[in-house]
């Protein structure tokens, strides 16, 4: 399943993880998150030998039988996420996810304070934006 980068706002992402969604596709529950209604999600269905390719911020959701075998690969082409890209999207998903990246961004960047690592989620966004705008500056001193 693929659903579009216009859609990010209605899978309801996670404050501290804005790449994962709080969506069960397989049992949504539209009282809980009734935006998620109006996603248009693409399904296909991949036979031995087939590739697919997931553009760059689409959302994606696979599983294979548990009868069957199957390997995924992933690799990720292209420049990284600019800071603008990255504003931008924390920007259309609102203020409160906006506000949780400026925290995380003081809390886990500029005071260094530990977070909660989890199976399977990304460090905190924020973090990811002051590494974001930290690199060029660790960049410049670490080419001694």
């Amino acid at each position: 399943m693929l659903a579009a980068p216009e859609d990010s706002r209605r899978l309801y992402p996670f404050l501290d993880a804005l790449s994962k969604s709080q969506l069960d596709v397989d049992a949504p529950d539209f009282s809980k998150y009734p935006e998620s209604a109006d996603v248009t999600f693409h399904v296909a269905e991949l036979h031995p030998g087939d590739v697919l390719f997931i553009p760059t911020s689409w959302w994606h959701y696979l599983e294979s039988p548990l009868d069957d075998y199957s390997i995924s690969v992933n690799t990720w082409y292209g420049p990284a996420t600019s800071i603008l890209e990255f504003s931008r999207y924390t920007a259309s998903l609102g203020p409160k996810y906006v506000t949780r990246v400026f925290r995380d961004f003081f809390v886990h960047g500029l005071l260094g304070r530990a977070y909660k690592r989890r199976a399977y989620a990304p460090m905190p966004e924020g973090l990811r934006l002051y590494e974001l705008v930290t690199a060029p500056v660790r960049k410049l001193f670490h080419r001694g």
